[in-house]
């Protein structure tokens, strides 16, 4: 997997990583935040996208843990807005969002990162 700038840049918004796991010995990681996982749901996906795309680089945002599952826009939002200023490839969301009072201005931040030419994965729903 190629980007146009070179190597893929990869975000994960999630509950974190286990980067001492084996599985990323050899990964290129990126911390934005404290990134320890707690719940293992972050690693399981982190683990995932290293098999598939074992060159991109990967940038963990523990966004997640045992105590928070789902988030509101807003808090979604600014996490997107601080995004912007990495130029990622591809951003994959691994939350729900349990409050909608500013679902404008997530779609924005989203867009924008699209227009910029990232690729939003997100899933829609677990039932």
């Amino acid at each position: 997997m190629q980007s146009k700038q070179g190597v893929v840049k990869i975000a994960l918004i999630d509950s974190g990583i286990d980067y001492t796991r084996t599985e990323f010995r050899d990964a290129k990681l990126h911390f934005l935040n404290e990134c320890k996982d707690h719940i293992g749901h972050g690693t399981a996906v982190a683990s995932i996208i290293h098999k598939v795309s074992p060159e991109a680089e990967l940038y963990i945002y523990r966004l997640l843990d045992e105590e928070t599952v789902e988030v509101g826009s807003e808090q979604l939002t600014d996490v997107l807005n601080y995004l912007k200023q990495f130029k990622f490839d591809v951003i994959h969301l691994s939350c729900g969002v349990i409050t909608s009072d500013q679902l404008k201005q997530l779609e924005h931040s989203c867009t924008g990162l699209i227009n910029e030419g990232a690729v939003i994965v997100s899933a829609y729903d677990d039932y």
